[in-house]
Order: structure tokens, then sequence, then C-alpha cells
């Protein structure tokens, strides 16, 4: 059997998700998903490695029950960065929105993309930034 939880990983697993932003509510939430214990207290030493590593991002391998990046939803930080790709686009002069690019490559709605649609319309994406500032050199020469 694993030692108790120290204190100092009590107080290191409480820091790190204050300075990620992590109310009490969805760590416990968190600490759940993990272990399947209900408080900070009640872990070993080594659930609280994991808890620690998923509140500081760590990568981890995906477990067989949980989805594939061919089911899994479009991550919000994917969201983020096709938003700022369009952003770019626009700045660049043309007019072009999320749903629009969507529909044209994965011929679906931006709701529903998966994490394997949201990485093809991102390439998608930035194949239009670079068409559109080939276009932009060419046409002001330096």
């Amino acid at each position: 059997m694993t030692p108790d939880i120290t204190t100092a990983q009590i107080r290191k697993i409480w820091i790190t998700a204050r300075e990620k932003g992590i109310s009490s509510e969805l760590l416990h939430s968190m600490i759940f998903e993990i272990t399947k214990k209900e408080s900070v207290k009640e872990l070993n030493i080594k659930e609280a490695g994991k808890v620690i590593e998923r509140i500081c991002g760590k990568r981890r391998a995906r477990k067989r029950c949980e989805p594939s990046g061919y089911i899994a939803k479009m991550s919000h930080d994917q969201l983020k960065q096709i938003s700022n790709m369009i952003v770019t686009i626009e700045r660049l002069g043309k007019t072009y929105t999320i749903e629009a690019i969507a529909d044209k490559v994965a011929q679906k709605k931006p709701d529903q993309l998966t994490r394997v649609d949201a990485v093809k319309v991102a390439t998608a994406c930035k194949e239009i930034i670079n068409r559109l500032k080939k276009q932009n050199q060419s046409t002001h020469p330096l």
C-alpha cells in the first residue's frame, strides 16, 4: 500500500489549481475523475502525483475508454486557434467565416467538428493565409 499524501503535495495541488484558475469545485471533480475519491486528503502519494500532473497540463496517454480524436469534440484551444487564423485572414483582406470553412473542409457545422476535423480546418486556414501572403507580396513590392 502506498503512503498517504504529504502536506507539501496538498499545498502543491491547491497552489497549482489556484494559479491555473481552477475552482475548488472543478478541482474536486478532477480528483474524482482521476482517482474516484472525494477529497484531497484521501489521496495517496501516487494519486496526488497524477492529480498534480493533470492540473499542470502534462500530456498523458489516452485510456481505452476515452474517445479518440475521431469522436471527441473540438477542443477550446483548437477553436481559439482557428478563430485567430480567421482574424489573420481578415487582416490580409479576405472575409471567411468558421462556418464556411468547416462546411467546405469537413461538411459539418462548427459545433459538430471533431478534433480531427478541427485539424483539417486549421490546415485549410494556414493554406489560405499562405496563399494570401504570396498574393500580397506580388502586388506590394518592397
